[in-house]
């Protein structure tokens, strides 16, 4: 009888975790995300920068945001193939401006 009680107990904690997640977790991001309309491409240090802005439009602000960018290109390789959606991951930096 004492078994059977502390494992309910268990599965019904495991469960109502189970749900706060669920109901915890932001949803539609991509809504609340806002990329600005024109990028710009500059030099900075001698090197060419494609320069963009990330705006947030919710009340509660992404903390230790974590953001990669792949670049979708058409490539010709050395031997001549066509490769039409050559992706290159793009190295990323922050900069804040207040």
């Amino acid at each position: 009888m004492c078994v059977q009680s502390i494992t309910g107990v268990m599965i019904q904690a495991f469960m109502v975790g189970v749900v706060f997640a669920k109901l915890s977790r932001p949803k539609k991001r991509t809504q609340t995300l806002l990329f600005s309309r024109h990028a710009v491409i500059n030099h900075r240090d001698g090197v060419p920068c494609l320069m963009f802005r990330v705006g947030d439009m919710r009340k509660s602000h992404i903390i230790e945001a974590h953001v990669r960018a792949q670049l979708i290109r058409h490539k010709v390789t050395k031997e001549g193939e066509h490769l039409p959606f050559f992706q290159t991951e793009l190295k990323v930096s922050t900069f804040f401006a207040v």
